[in-house]
């Protein structure tokens, strides 16, 4: 079953958790959780982070209310 996950990540930040402590993507090594200035990574380095499958990544984005959709009736 499924758990729904609510968490607060500041704007500009990528959190990344890693599964195997250690391991390295985009020239760093990942600690079990490390928090980023999304201004820090390259193009390059968040390409290579989004697409390992040990890493999970939560990016950090402002979101307006005027910007979700409408509720369905």
């Amino acid at each position: 079953m499924a758990k729904n996950v609510q968490a607060a990540v500041a704007d500009g930040t990528v959190h990344i958790l890693c599964l195997r402590p250690g391991l390295r993507r985009g020239g760093i090594a990942h600690p079990a959780h490390a928090v980023h200035a999304r201004v820090d990574l390259t193009r390059e380095q968040l390409v290579a982070i989004l697409a390992d499958p040990l890493l999970v990544v939560v990016v950090g984005v402002r979101l307006a209310l005027d910007d979700l959709p409408a509720e369905a009736d």
